[in-house]
């Protein structure tokens, strides 16, 4: 099929809450377009650190995997000041996704440290929707962990 699921690199994307894991997560290979070729609009399905569930549909005919999770990740605003992309928010956020780079979250021992608070974002599998972005890239749900909110602007990434 062409697609591999994003690699955790370290911590975990589903690290037990008393344990606070941030979450390295590679981008995943595969395109919507190989998947489904003549569906358009994907629902992605998320909650943020345990709140309502909340549903965002994404124009995303033909798109990578990659290129679709970063934008709906950093760049559409659903998040608030939680993601960065390395410039957004003055760089200051719990996660940082870009462009051929994994998801991170913040680490408490990071150099580049502001302050410590966890925060979840919790990817979710909806039999709801007729396509599910999340089950399609990920084949169930995820929760991203982040434990810190760094200054990524000043990261070498």
């Amino acid at each position: 099929m062409g697609q591999t699921i994003g690699k955790v690199i370290s911590g975990g994307v589903d690290a037990p809450p008393e344990i606070c894991q941030p979450t390295i997560l590679e981008l995943p290979t595969g395109s919507f377009g190989e998947q489904l070729p003549n569906a358009a609009f994907w629902t992605f399905t998320y909650r943020i650190n345990g709140g309502a569930i909340q549903t965002h549909e994404e124009n995303a005919f033909d798109v990578n995997f990659s290129d679709v999770l970063v934008n709906f990740l950093g760049y559409y605003g659903l998040f608030g000041s939680l993601v960065t992309e390395g410039y957004g928010h003055n760089g200051q956020a719990a996660f940082f996704v870009g462009y051929n780079q994994p998801i991170q979250g913040g680490a408490i021992d990071d150099p580049y440290l502001i302050s410590v608070e966890q925060n979840t974002i919790e990817l979710l599998v909806n039999p709801n929707v007729q396509y599910d972005a999340v089950n399609l890239i990920f084949g169930r749900s995820i929760t991203l962990h982040s434990c810190a909110r760094i200054n990524w602007r000043n990261k070498s990434l």
